[in-house]
């Protein structure tokens, strides 16, 4: 894939997925790489202070990779079979860390949670992977979504 799907629309790549010019798996790999080229993790959570950035980013608090391949190949053997249910399917998404995400961490921006892991999803998500959607990110947000963060 050429640098410039990266910066495709949401129905550009829809058409890609859906012509079979591309799979979920290769897009969600790709974004995955790009995201942690241009943030690599260890992720810092925003309330804990960082004293140095390094240049990176810090928008991410957890990458979901064996999550997002998994739901991709799924998205992929969908597609392949004939059934895309929205024009978000297969397409990757990364989601505040302020909702929940079953098996995934989720923080709230906050030192007090950075191990708690639900155990179900906010309807939110329930409703994405309904259409097909790949989480395959958690971003950063202020703790508790106050609006303070560190960087």
């Amino acid at each position: 894939m050429q640098e410039s799907t990266h910066f495709l629309t949401v129905r550009e790549l829809a058409e890609s997925l859906a012509s079979g010019e591309m799979t979920s798996v290769q897009l969600t790999q790709m974004y995955l790489d790009r995201a942690e080229e241009l943030d690599p993790p260890p992720f810092d959570l925003p309330s804990e202070p960082r004293s140095d950035h390094e240049g990176q980013l810090s928008t991410m608090v957890t990458i979901a990779r064996e999550h997002a391949l998994e739901s991709a190949e799924q998205a992929d053997a969908e597609l392949r079979s004939g059934r895309r249910r929205s024009i978000l399917h297969g397409i990757p998404y990364g989601v505040k860390d302020l909702l929940d995400t079953d098996g995934i961490r989720t923080t709230w921006g906050s030192g007090i949670f950075r191990d708690r892991v639900p155990e179900r999803n906010a309807a939110v998500i329930d409703k994405l992977a309904e259409a097909g959607a790949v989480l395959m990110a958690k971003m950063s947000l202020g703790e508790f979504a106050g609006g303070n963060t560190s960087s």
